[in-house]
């Protein structure tokens, strides 16, 4: 019996715990993803409020955090939107609330523009930086659409490795379509850039319901294996 109620606690604590969980979780999908949640960075955004501020002591508005370093690493934390891409809190004609992105469908020509969001992140030295994202978007009218890109600070590029089989993984949940994927550096930035930028012709939109982001920095993935194999060795010792 109370090992039936240590095991309802901690499923309980579990399920508190992420308040936020990902719909499609990396440890799951992610092509090489090491750490379970709740991640290094976790971060996501509803965009009930603007997600523009400057200097926010709690990091970017309407965001949920989660991860072990966010508490130390928010107040960094921003997000931009420019070009022709803006905050809506409602569209007429749209069910969602609280969406950035590109609304044409008043317009003549196509518009552009780019969502940025500076994610902070510690110098531990460390070789592998993963980031998983998952989108929630709503594409309309003559349609539309954005580009992903993830950036350390020197502006380069991070390695974009898919999602489960390196395939980028689409599917839908409450009328959004959902995309998710990897990206990966080496070494770990001090910080990283993701830029979402956009297209969308006249008659169309292109919006962006929910931005879930998760990081983690790792070893190499044999040196990882090895710390993993240790632990399990000093729990044996530990039983035996």
């Amino acid at each position: 019996m109370k090992a039936v109620l240590l095991t309802s606690l901690f499923a309980l604590i579990a399920m508190v715990a992420q308040a936020d969980p990902f719909l499609n979780p990396p440890e799951t999908y992610a092509p090489v993803w090491y750490t379970p949640f709740p991640y290094q960075r976790n971060i996501d955004m509803g965009f009930g409020t603007s997600p523009v501020a400057t200097a926010n002591p709690n990091g970017i508005p309407d965001a949920v955090y989660e991860g072990t370093l966010d508490p130390s690493l928010w107040p960094s934390d921003y997000v931009l939107l420019t070009g022709s891409v803006s905050w809506y809190g409602t569209i007429s004609g749209i069910t969602q609330t609280g969406l950035i992105g590109i609304d044409n469908r008043g317009g003549s020509s196509t518009l552009t523009g780019t969502a940025i969001f500076h994610i902070d992140n510690v110098d531990d030295n460390l070789p592998l930086k993963d980031v998983w994202l998952e989108v929630l978007s709503i594409t309309g009218g003559t349609g539309g659409g954005y580009a992903t890109q993830v950036f350390d600070p020197n502006n380069n590029l991070f390695n974009y490795l898919g999602n489960r089989g390196g395939v980028n993984m689409i599917t839908t949940y409450n009328g959004d379509t959902v995309a998710d994927g990897e990206w990966q550096s080496s070494p770990n930035p001090v910080y990283e850039t993701v830029k979402l930028t956009f297209s969308v012709p006249a008659g169309g939109y292109e919006l962006i319901d929910q931005y879930h982001i998760a990081t983690e920095c790792v070893p190499e993935p044999a040196t990882f294996s090895l710390l993993a194999l240790g632990g399990l060795a000093l729990l044996w010792r530990r039983r035996s």
